[in-house]
């Protein structure tokens, strides 16, 4: 999330930083990287979004709940 939010534009990159200022950060383990890696080589998400499945890896580990109610 960190890293991601420091792309792009400076101005905006730090405003988007100090939005997630107090957020705590989840550790990416052993287990995240396995999970993120299985998600891909079984075909649910293609490599292309390796960086989603590393996400969704990342939030199943550390047992995140959330239900998501806004239109992408």
């Amino acid at each position: 999330m960190v890293q991601e939010s420091s792309a792009g534009d400076a101005a905006m990159a730090q405003s988007r930083l100090q939005l997630i200022s107090g957020i705590p950060l989840l550790v990416v383990n052993q287990a995240c990287v396995s999970l993120g890696r299985s998600l891909v080589e079984r075909g649910p998400i293609p490599q292309k979004a390796a960086v989603d499945a590393l996400h969704i890896a990342v939030a199943t580990v550390h047992g995140m709940d959330y239900l998501l109610n806004v239109e992408l």
